[in-house]
């Protein structure tokens, strides 16, 4: 059997949120969930809120991630996970990272789950129509900017994929990319830069090394970021990307919608956001 994990990091100020992710893991998920802190002192805080404010059903215990020195501030989110999953694959086969603005919304099986979306070997991308902040600024960070792999998969770096599903990383590849990450001459840089991702990151190396491909979706119109990450209540959208994770409002009329992600994003700037205009 193959297991999986999933892995939150947080803080203080988002623990309302991680309170909310920890519910309803419980109610809809039966795998292990780790949740990230930066100190010792930000777990207790949290492990006292879980004991004041979630009922006995709803408190099945979670295990924790210490990183504290981590190097940047501007960063650190980036940081935490990427650390996190570098201790994780050594005991599970595939870990998923979330941010704790997330919900699960429906039982899901996420030992099947994860594993199909690692497996696929796939991202399912969308236009987007200000590429160039993101994409190729992680890709030179990166030196990948002029691959040509790269380039003609992502279209000249006007595809994008980062939250269009839950963010898989696989233990075959990520310790390979982790070493080549860390030992990377622009390896600080990409830390302290807020466009480097991790997925991001971690995606571009699987293209340009291992092969895997662009999925590419609805390429009759472009968005501003990533068409599930900004999708309000576009039903098409949805059924278009058939993604497990969606911000979609309407979730519960769509099967495979299992986790709804962004629920710190208003309509008003997810709809700013997604500039979804059609292409051409």
């Amino acid at each position: 059997m193959h297991k999986v994990c999933t892995i939150v990091p947080t803080h203080q100020a988002k623990f309302n949120h991680a309170l909310d992710f920890l519910r309803t893991h419980n109610k809809f998920v039966t795998t292990d969930l780790f949740f990230s802190f930066s100190s010792y002192q930000e777990e207790e805080i949290f492990r006292k809120l879980v004991e004041t404010e979630l009922d006995d059903n709803q408190r099945k215990d979670f295990c924790s991630l210490i990183l504290n020195g981590l190097m940047y501030n501007r960063g650190i989110v980036t940081q935490k996970k990427l650390y996190s999953v570098n201790e994780l694959v050594k005991t599970y086969d595939y870990v998923a990272v979330f941010d704790d603005e997330t919900i699960f919304v429906k039982p899901f099986d996420t030992l099947t789950a994860y594993k199909e979306i690692a497996d696929s070997k796939v991202f399912k991308s969308n236009r987007r129509n200000n590429h160039l902040y993101h994409l190729i600024g992680v890709a030179e960070k990166m030196n990948l900017s002029t691959n040509q792999r790269l380039i003609e998969e992502t279209d000249n770096f006007t595809q994008y994929w980062w939250f269009n599903d839950i963010c898989v990383y696989d233990a075959k590849y990520f310790p390979e990319f982790f070493k080549w990450l860390t030992t990377h001459p622009n390896f600080q840089s990409m830390m302290s830069d807020f466009i480097c991702f991790d997925y991001l990151i971690y995606s571009l190396w699987l293209i340009c090394f291992k092969d895997f491909k662009l999925e590419k979706k609805m390429q009759q119109f472009t968005f501003g970021a990533g068409a599930i990450e900004t999708n309000y209540c576009d039903d098409t959208i949805s059924e278009e990307f058939k993604s497990y994770a969606d911000r979609n409002i309407n979730h519960e009329n769509i099967e495979h919608i299992k986790v709804q992600i962004m629920l710190d994003r208003s309509k008003e700037f997810l709809d700013d956001a997604a500039n979804k205009q059609t292409y051409g």
